[in-house]
């Protein structure tokens, strides 16, 4: 039978644990330009934006609201402490 010491198995996970590690940034630098799309896009979409001078020069409305009071706290009961 193999014996296997504790040192063993700790040298497994960590060898498992940097190959998983190296197997994700791999995936992630071969599929880098699927995942940037998104981000590639709304780039675009500001940069139209701010050539668009039509856009930026339409009004904003103006929304009136009515002022919010604070209502009164409640009365404060003072806490009595009885020795039975």
């Amino acid at each position: 039978m193999i014996d296997i010491s504790i040192i063993d198995l700790v040298m497994i996970n960590c060898i498992s644990y940097l190959v998983g590690i190296g197997t994700g940034v791999v995936i992630c630098i071969k599929n880098k330009d699927k995942l940037l799309i998104v981000k590639s896009r709304s780039r675009d979409n500001l940069s139209s934006e701010m050539n668009n001078p039509i856009i930026q020069n339409q009004p904003q409305q103006v929304v009136h609201t009515t002022p919010v009071f604070a209502s009164t706290p409640p009365p404060m009961n003072p806490l009595r402490i009885t020795d039975e």
